[in-house]
């Protein structure tokens, strides 16, 4: 998840900064794009081995910041 415009690949297109925190879902990071040099805030979601309840609250948290548009808003594209 990111904070700021654009589509975004994951695979390779980023550095990890900085961890920022973490939550019952994930860990949020500061990264760099590679090309760009933009910073932005990236939220890694790990579903694997968790409870189908756990899973079903993650992805609807994926899915209310979906909806997010302002470029401070944060949103996975």
């Amino acid at each position: 998840m990111f904070c700021g415009g654009g589509e975004v690949k994951m695979s390779g297109n980023y550095k990890e900064l900085k961890k920022m925190g973490a939550g019952a879902y994930g860990t949020v990071w500061l990264v760099e794009g590679n090309k760009t040099k933009e910073q932005y805030v990236m939220k890694k979601i790990e579903l694997k081995d968790k409870e189908d309840d756990t899973k079903e609250k993650a992805l609807a948290e994926v899915a209310f910041l979906k909806r997010c548009t302002h470029k401070s808003d944060f949103y996975h594209s």
